[in-house]
């Protein structure tokens, strides 16, 4: 019996020709290959879109926080700015309006002043005239029926030797010279004071009470105001009032005096001086 004998390439590698359903199964095993390859690799690329398009969503977001927070700052800075601004225009008002009262009540206190010197002037001016140059006037004499006048002779006032000072205390007796009204000693000092102080110190140190006397309130104010003996009208005016008693007493100013009681007593003197001198005659 014979042997026959295989090509040993033929055992290992079987030919496809012999089998075309297999060749067949194989091809489409290879076209499932190749589209599952392209199907992965279309995934992979729309995921790698959507990651992309997430990463630009999310950083947009970010640049659109990121752009109102300094929007946002820039405008706190702006009304803090403002602010600010309306707070400084705000104490430049309240300081101007501070300054015209001060100025309005300086020049308040000075017409104040100018009238009561200008009162003196006339009070005095009035006075220097009063001199009686007139003897006073006798009744008329008495007439008697069927009496002859009575003649006097005329009285002569007898002469006398003055005698000389040794250095003692000499009485001196009021002369018919014209007298001159004596001026309150509080309207001397307080001409003497207003030549001496400057309105400039005075509104310096006005202001300085001013600015003492915001921070108080109203019950500090009013306990103020009774301890210096000043009417309390409120708060503002009552830091005004105090501030201006407090300049005027530490510059010695005082109100305007009334002088009447002092031109009654000048005119007593000067009527009294006349009457002397006219009995001196007589």
């Amino acid at each position: 019996m014979g042997v026959t004998r295989f090509d040993k390439e033929d055992v290992s590698r079987p030919s496809t020709s012999q089998d075309p359903d297999l060749q067949k199964r194989i091809d489409e095993l290879g076209k499932d290959l190749a589209t599952v390859s392209a199907f992965v690799q279309t995934e992979m690329a729309r995921k790698a879109e959507e990651e992309r398009l997430t990463k630009e969503a999310e950083e947009e977001e970010q640049c659109k926080a990121d752009e109102k927070l300094q929007r946002e700052k820039k405008e706190h800075k702006r009304l803090e700015k403002r602010r600010k601004e309306e707070e400084h225009v705000a104490d430049i008002e309240k300081k101007v309006k501070l300054q015209v009262a001060i100025y309005i009540s300086d020049q308040g206190s000075s017409s104040e002043r100018d009238k009561s010197e200008e009162a003196t002037k006339e009070i005095r001016a009035k006075t220097g005239r009063l001199v009686i140059s007139e003897k006073r006037k006798r009744g008329p004499e008495s007439d008697f029926e069927g009496s002859p006048p009575m003649l006097t002779p005329a009285k002569r006032t007898p002469k006398t030797s003055k005698p000389r000072r040794t250095g003692g205390t000499v009485r001196v007796t009021r002369s018919r010279a014209q007298v001159k009204t004596k001026l309150s000693p509080y309207v001397e000092k307080a001409k003497k004071s207003s030549r001496q102080s400057g309105t400039v110190a005075k509104l310096r140190f006005r202001n300085q009470a001013i600015e003492e006397l915001r921070g108080l309130d109203a019950h500090d104010l009013q306990a103020i105001c009774k301890e210096e003996g000043i009417a309390y009208n409120g708060k503002i005016d009552a830091i005004f009032d105090i501030a201006s008693h407090r300049t005027r007493k530490a510059f010695g100013e005082v109100e305007p005096i009334d002088l009447s009681g002092v031109m009654g007593e000048t005119e007593g003197d000067t009527t009294a001086v006349g009457e002397e001198g006219n009995e001196a005659e007589a």
